[in-house]
Protein backbone atom coordinates (compact mmCIF):
# COMPACT_ATOMS: atom_id res chain seq x y z
CA UNK A 1 0.00 0.00 0.00
CA UNK A 2 2.68 2.75 0.42
CA UNK A 3 4.87 1.44 -2.47
CA UNK A 4 1.69 1.85 -4.51
CA UNK A 5 0.80 5.82 -2.75
CA UNK A 6 4.56 6.76 -3.35
CA UNK A 7 4.47 6.02 -6.86
CA UNK A 8 1.07 7.74 -7.26
CA UNK A 9 2.21 11.00 -5.63
CA UNK A 10 5.35 10.71 -7.77
CA UNK A 11 3.08 11.12 -11.02
CA UNK A 12 2.54 14.29 -12.49
CA UNK A 13 -0.49 15.47 -14.74
CA UNK A 14 -1.63 18.81 -16.88
CA UNK A 15 -3.56 21.37 -15.48
CA UNK A 16 -4.86 24.37 -17.22
CA UNK A 17 -5.17 27.36 -15.37
CA UNK A 18 -5.15 31.23 -15.46
CA UNK A 19 -1.21 31.33 -15.88
CA UNK A 20 -1.67 28.78 -18.60
CA UNK A 21 -1.19 24.56 -19.17
CA UNK A 22 1.11 23.59 -16.42
CA UNK A 23 2.44 20.05 -14.38
CA UNK A 24 1.80 19.58 -11.76
CA UNK A 25 2.25 16.84 -8.92
CA UNK A 26 -0.37 13.94 -8.04
CA UNK A 27 -1.72 14.18 -4.82
CA UNK A 28 -1.97 11.14 -3.11
CA UNK A 29 -3.42 9.92 1.04
CA UNK A 30 -3.73 6.86 2.90
CA UNK A 31 -7.09 6.56 5.20
CA UNK A 32 -7.18 4.67 7.74
CA UNK A 33 -9.39 3.27 10.47
CA UNK A 34 -7.39 3.55 13.86
CA UNK A 35 -4.46 5.84 14.99
CA UNK A 36 -2.19 2.35 15.53
CA UNK A 37 -2.56 2.13 11.63
CA UNK A 38 -2.13 5.58 11.24
CA UNK A 39 1.13 5.56 13.16
CA UNK A 40 2.53 2.43 11.20
CA UNK A 41 2.04 3.99 7.79
CA UNK A 42 2.98 7.71 8.34
CA UNK A 43 6.26 5.17 10.02
CA UNK A 44 6.55 3.60 6.57
CA UNK A 45 6.23 6.16 4.74
CA UNK A 46 8.74 8.12 5.97
CA UNK A 47 10.95 5.33 5.95
CA UNK A 48 10.24 5.16 1.92
CA UNK A 49 10.77 8.76 1.50
CA UNK A 50 14.04 8.65 3.48
CA UNK A 51 15.66 5.68 1.30
CA UNK A 52 14.29 7.66 -1.49
CA UNK A 53 16.11 10.85 -0.81
CA UNK A 54 13.11 13.22 -0.33
CA UNK A 55 13.49 13.72 3.43
CA UNK A 56 16.74 15.37 4.57
CA UNK A 57 19.04 13.74 7.60
CA UNK A 58 18.79 16.07 9.75
CA UNK A 59 15.38 15.11 11.63
CA UNK A 60 14.54 16.91 14.74
CA UNK A 61 11.75 16.44 17.74
CA UNK A 62 9.47 19.14 18.25
CA UNK A 63 6.35 19.11 20.81
CA UNK A 64 3.01 18.68 18.54
CA UNK A 65 -0.68 19.53 19.94
CA UNK A 66 -3.13 17.07 19.37
CA UNK A 67 -6.70 17.86 20.57
CA UNK A 68 -8.88 15.95 22.81
CA UNK A 69 -12.13 15.11 22.02
CA UNK A 70 -14.10 16.78 24.05
CA UNK A 71 -17.65 17.53 24.64
CA UNK A 72 -18.93 21.23 26.04
CA UNK A 73 -19.72 19.89 28.85
CA UNK A 74 -16.21 18.41 29.95
CA UNK A 75 -14.40 21.57 28.69
CA UNK A 76 -16.87 23.65 31.00
CA UNK A 77 -16.07 20.81 33.66
CA UNK A 78 -12.66 21.78 35.73
CA UNK A 79 -12.60 18.27 37.24
CA UNK A 80 -11.04 16.76 33.40
CA UNK A 81 -8.09 19.18 33.55
CA UNK A 82 -4.90 17.90 34.28
CA UNK A 83 -1.24 19.79 35.23
CA UNK A 84 0.26 19.50 31.71
CA UNK A 85 -2.66 20.56 29.50
CA UNK A 86 -2.67 23.14 27.05
CA UNK A 87 -5.65 25.56 26.23
CA UNK A 88 -5.76 26.73 22.63
CA UNK A 89 -7.75 29.78 22.55
CA UNK A 90 -9.75 30.54 19.15
CA UNK A 91 -11.80 33.69 20.15
CA UNK A 92 -10.83 37.03 22.21
CA UNK A 93 -11.12 37.19 26.32
CA UNK A 94 -10.51 39.55 28.94
CA UNK A 95 -7.46 37.23 29.93
CA UNK A 96 -5.84 36.41 26.50
CA UNK A 97 -5.92 36.85 22.70
CA UNK A 98 -6.98 34.74 19.97
CA UNK A 99 -4.20 32.17 18.99
CA UNK A 100 -2.38 32.24 23.02
CA UNK A 101 -1.28 28.74 23.99
CA UNK A 102 -1.92 28.77 27.91
CA UNK A 103 -0.33 26.02 29.80
CA UNK A 104 -2.46 24.37 32.95
CA UNK A 105 -0.13 24.83 36.22
CA UNK A 106 -2.64 23.57 38.54
CA UNK A 107 -6.49 23.64 39.69
CA UNK A 108 -8.39 24.48 42.43
CA UNK A 109 -12.38 23.62 43.18
CA UNK A 110 -13.51 26.06 40.39
CA UNK A 111 -10.71 27.63 38.68
CA UNK A 112 -7.34 27.03 36.97
CA UNK A 113 -4.33 28.48 36.93
CA UNK A 114 -2.59 28.77 33.95
CA UNK A 115 0.56 30.43 32.40
CA UNK A 116 1.00 32.56 29.28
CA UNK A 117 4.62 34.28 28.30
CA UNK A 118 5.79 33.45 32.09
CA UNK A 119 2.70 35.00 33.45
CA UNK A 120 0.45 32.94 35.93
CA UNK A 121 -3.49 33.89 35.53
CA UNK A 122 -6.68 32.09 37.13
CA UNK A 123 -9.17 31.65 34.32
CA UNK A 124 -13.03 30.05 34.78
CA UNK A 125 -13.91 26.80 32.87
CA UNK A 126 -17.52 26.99 33.32
CA UNK A 127 -17.48 30.73 32.17
CA UNK A 128 -14.67 30.41 29.66
CA UNK A 129 -14.26 26.82 28.44
CA UNK A 130 -15.60 27.19 25.26
CA UNK A 131 -13.09 29.35 24.36
CA UNK A 132 -10.20 27.04 24.15
CA UNK A 133 -9.14 24.06 22.57
CA UNK A 134 -7.85 21.64 25.15
CA UNK A 135 -4.93 20.05 23.74
CA UNK A 136 -2.28 17.27 24.90
CA UNK A 137 1.60 17.73 23.41
CA UNK A 138 2.57 14.62 21.76
CA UNK A 139 6.78 14.21 20.83
CA UNK A 140 7.00 14.40 16.48
CA UNK A 141 10.08 13.93 14.53
CA UNK A 142 10.33 15.81 11.79
CA UNK A 143 13.23 16.52 9.17
CA UNK A 144 13.45 19.16 6.01
CA UNK A 145 11.01 18.27 3.11
CA UNK A 146 8.17 16.42 5.85
CA UNK A 147 4.92 16.67 4.69
CA UNK A 148 2.45 18.04 7.57
CA UNK A 149 -1.22 18.74 8.15
CA UNK A 150 -2.49 21.39 10.04
CA UNK A 151 -5.54 20.65 12.15
CA UNK A 152 -6.86 23.50 13.07
CA UNK A 153 -7.34 26.95 11.77
CA UNK A 154 -4.43 29.20 12.24
CA UNK A 155 -2.20 31.39 9.52
CA UNK A 156 1.65 31.47 8.21
CA UNK A 157 3.30 34.77 8.44
CA UNK A 158 5.25 35.17 5.37
CA UNK A 159 8.66 37.05 4.39
CA UNK A 160 7.10 40.91 3.99
CA UNK A 161 4.65 40.56 7.07
CA UNK A 162 1.48 39.60 6.09
CA UNK A 163 -0.64 36.32 7.41
CA UNK A 164 -1.70 33.91 5.18
CA UNK A 165 -4.44 31.93 6.57
CA UNK A 166 -4.57 28.09 7.05
CA UNK A 167 -7.72 25.79 6.75
CA UNK A 168 -8.44 22.58 8.97
CA UNK A 169 -6.26 19.58 7.31
CA UNK A 170 -4.44 22.29 4.90
CA UNK A 171 -0.94 20.35 3.45
CA UNK A 172 2.24 22.09 4.46
CA UNK A 173 6.16 21.38 3.21
CA UNK A 174 8.31 21.70 6.29
CA UNK A 175 12.03 23.32 5.52
CA UNK A 176 13.34 24.20 9.25
CA UNK A 177 12.99 24.35 12.62
CA UNK A 178 14.08 27.77 14.29
CA UNK A 179 15.66 28.36 17.58
CA UNK A 180 12.63 28.91 19.25
CA UNK A 181 10.72 25.39 18.12
CA UNK A 182 9.04 27.60 15.61
CA UNK A 183 8.40 25.33 12.17
CA UNK A 184 9.58 27.16 9.12
CA UNK A 185 7.75 26.12 5.55
CA UNK A 186 9.49 25.79 2.33
CA UNK A 187 8.50 29.23 1.01
CA UNK A 188 9.95 30.73 4.14
CA UNK A 189 6.75 31.70 5.96
CA UNK A 190 6.68 30.88 9.31
CA UNK A 191 3.95 28.37 10.75
CA UNK A 192 1.82 30.00 14.12
CA UNK A 193 0.84 26.64 15.25
CA UNK A 194 1.90 23.41 17.03
CA UNK A 195 -1.44 21.13 15.99
CA UNK A 196 0.11 19.42 13.46
CA UNK A 197 0.28 16.07 12.14
CA UNK A 198 1.85 13.78 9.47
CA UNK A 199 0.40 14.34 6.17
CA UNK A 200 1.05 10.83 4.53
CA UNK A 201 -2.27 8.87 6.67
CA UNK A 202 -5.46 10.22 7.82
CA UNK A 203 -8.21 8.80 10.27
CA UNK A 204 -11.52 9.45 7.81
CA UNK A 205 -13.07 11.75 10.07
CA UNK A 206 -9.66 13.72 10.23
CA UNK A 207 -10.30 13.52 5.71
CA UNK A 208 -13.44 14.72 5.67
CA UNK A 209 -13.55 17.89 3.72
CA UNK A 210 -10.45 16.91 1.86
CA UNK A 211 -10.16 16.45 -2.14
CA UNK A 212 -7.27 14.50 -3.38
CA UNK A 213 -6.29 12.89 -7.02
CA UNK A 214 -6.13 9.24 -5.12
CA UNK A 215 -6.45 7.52 -1.91
CA UNK A 216 -5.31 4.49 -0.98
CA UNK A 217 -8.01 3.15 1.99
CA UNK A 218 -6.69 0.67 4.44
CA UNK A 219 -9.66 -1.46 5.66
CA UNK A 220 -12.80 -0.16 6.66
CA UNK A 221 -15.04 -0.58 9.88
CA UNK A 222 -18.03 0.71 9.01
CA UNK A 223 -20.27 2.05 5.75
CA UNK A 224 -20.05 5.70 6.57
CA UNK A 225 -16.23 5.38 6.87
CA UNK A 226 -15.74 3.63 3.68
CA UNK A 227 -17.77 6.36 2.25
CA UNK A 228 -15.90 9.07 3.62
CA UNK A 229 -12.38 7.82 2.87
CA UNK A 230 -14.12 6.74 -1.00
CA UNK A 231 -15.23 9.96 -1.96
CA UNK A 232 -11.68 11.91 -1.23
CA UNK A 233 -10.29 10.88 -4.58
CA UNK A 234 -11.19 12.56 -7.50
CA UNK A 235 -9.40 10.44 -9.93
CA UNK A 236 -9.01 6.59 -8.32
CA UNK A 237 -9.50 4.66 -5.66
CA UNK A 238 -7.90 1.72 -3.63
CA UNK A 239 -9.52 0.07 -0.88
CA UNK A 240 -6.88 -3.03 0.86
CA UNK A 241 -8.58 -5.59 3.01
CA UNK A 242 -7.41 -9.12 4.11
CA UNK A 243 -10.76 -10.60 2.27
CA UNK A 244 -11.99 -9.03 -0.51
CA UNK A 245 -15.31 -11.17 -1.11
CA UNK A 246 -16.75 -10.36 2.16
CA UNK A 247 -16.12 -6.78 1.52
CA UNK A 248 -18.11 -7.18 -1.78
CA UNK A 249 -20.97 -8.45 0.21
CA UNK A 250 -20.84 -6.15 3.08
CA UNK A 251 -20.94 -8.90 5.62
CA UNK A 252 -17.96 -7.34 7.54
CA UNK A 253 -19.40 -3.79 7.85
CA UNK A 254 -21.40 -1.98 10.40
CA UNK A 255 -23.47 0.92 10.74
CA UNK A 256 -22.32 3.88 12.85
CA UNK A 257 -26.11 4.80 13.55
CA UNK A 258 -28.27 3.38 16.29
CA UNK A 259 -30.96 0.63 15.15
CA UNK A 260 -34.47 0.56 16.80
CA UNK A 261 -35.67 -2.54 18.91
CA UNK A 262 -37.66 -4.07 16.36
CA UNK A 263 -34.70 -3.68 13.56
CA UNK A 264 -32.69 -4.91 16.49
CA UNK A 265 -35.52 -8.53 16.92
CA UNK A 266 -35.35 -8.76 13.28
CA UNK A 267 -31.26 -9.11 12.64
CA UNK A 268 -30.65 -10.93 15.65
CA UNK A 269 -33.66 -12.45 17.20
CA UNK A 270 -32.79 -16.47 16.65
CA UNK A 271 -32.00 -15.55 13.05
CA UNK A 272 -35.25 -15.49 12.09
CA UNK A 273 -37.88 -13.46 11.09
CA UNK A 274 -39.79 -10.68 13.04
CA UNK A 275 -43.32 -12.32 11.45
CA UNK A 276 -42.35 -15.78 12.46
CA UNK A 277 -41.15 -14.65 16.09
CA UNK A 278 -44.34 -13.39 16.80
CA UNK A 279 -46.60 -15.99 15.41
CA UNK A 280 -44.77 -18.36 17.79
CA UNK A 281 -45.54 -16.52 20.56
CA UNK A 282 -49.27 -16.44 19.63
CA UNK A 283 -49.27 -20.05 19.42
CA UNK A 284 -47.78 -20.13 23.01
CA UNK A 285 -51.00 -17.53 24.49
CA UNK A 286 -53.37 -20.29 22.11
CA UNK A 287 -51.38 -23.30 23.98
CA UNK A 288 -51.72 -21.90 27.71
CA UNK A 289 -55.69 -20.70 26.89
CA UNK A 290 -56.30 -24.56 26.03
CA UNK A 291 -54.30 -25.82 29.38
CA UNK A 292 -56.64 -23.42 31.38
CA UNK A 293 -59.99 -24.55 30.00
CA UNK A 294 -59.08 -27.96 30.35
CA UNK A 295 -57.94 -27.55 33.99
CA UNK A 296 -61.43 -25.63 35.06
CA UNK A 297 -65.25 -26.33 34.18
CA UNK A 298 -66.43 -24.10 31.44
CA UNK A 299 -68.98 -22.15 34.15
CA UNK A 300 -66.31 -22.20 37.07
CA UNK A 301 -63.63 -21.00 34.42
CA UNK A 302 -66.35 -18.54 32.81
CA UNK A 303 -67.19 -17.18 36.02
CA UNK A 304 -63.18 -16.84 36.97
CA UNK A 305 -63.18 -14.59 33.61
CA UNK A 306 -66.10 -12.63 34.61
CA UNK A 307 -64.57 -11.80 38.06
CA UNK A 308 -61.28 -11.01 36.81
CA UNK A 309 -62.64 -8.65 33.89
CA UNK A 310 -64.58 -6.73 36.56
CA UNK A 311 -61.86 -6.53 38.44
CA UNK A 312 -59.67 -4.68 35.77
CA UNK A 313 -62.70 -2.99 34.45
CA UNK A 314 -63.76 -1.48 38.31
CA UNK A 315 -63.92 2.01 38.11
CA UNK A 316 -63.00 4.98 40.38
CA UNK A 317 -65.37 6.22 43.39
CA UNK A 318 -67.28 9.00 42.20
CA UNK A 319 -66.59 12.04 43.58
CA UNK A 320 -69.07 13.25 46.39
CA UNK A 321 -70.56 16.52 45.42
CA UNK A 322 -70.86 19.24 48.33
CA UNK A 323 -73.90 21.47 48.19
CA UNK A 324 -74.02 24.28 49.84
CA UNK A 325 -77.24 25.40 51.62
CA UNK A 326 -79.44 27.67 49.92
CA UNK A 327 -81.06 30.97 51.51
CA UNK A 328 -84.66 30.37 52.78
CA UNK A 329 -87.85 31.57 50.85
CA UNK A 330 -88.95 34.11 53.55
CA UNK A 331 -85.40 35.08 54.25
CA UNK A 332 -85.32 39.10 53.18
CA UNK A 333 -83.73 39.40 49.80
CA UNK A 334 -82.14 42.87 48.85
CA UNK A 335 -83.56 44.17 46.24
CA UNK A 336 -81.86 46.72 43.72
CA UNK A 337 -83.72 49.42 42.20
CA UNK A 338 -82.89 51.23 39.12
CA UNK A 339 -83.26 54.39 39.35
CA UNK A 340 -84.45 56.60 35.88
CA UNK A 341 -81.49 58.46 34.25
CA UNK A 342 -81.83 62.00 34.45
CA UNK A 343 -83.08 64.28 31.86
CA UNK A 344 -79.88 65.67 29.59
CA UNK A 345 -79.59 69.62 30.02
CA UNK A 346 -79.57 71.42 26.98
CA UNK A 347 -76.91 74.71 26.42
CA UNK A 348 -78.34 77.93 25.33
CA UNK A 349 -77.62 79.21 22.19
Amino acid sequence: MVAEWYAASRETKTVSSSAGVQERATTALMVAPTWAEIAALNLHAREKLRAEGKLGRDEQTIVSLRAKTWTKAQQRDVRNYQAGDVLVSHKTTKHFLKGDELNVVRKDKRRLIVQRAGEEISVSPRQSGLAWTVCEERPLVVAPGEQLRVRAVSYAETVDGKRRRLANGTAVVLRSVDASGRLVLTEGSLLHTRQVVSGYAMTSHAAQGLSVDKVFVAGAISVEGLYVSATRGREGIRVFVPDRERLLAAAGLRGEARISALEFVRQHALGTDLRSVLARGWRHLMHVRKCFLAMHPPRLAREITLETERESLELPPRPVRILRPQPAADSPRRVVRHQPAAPRMRMGI
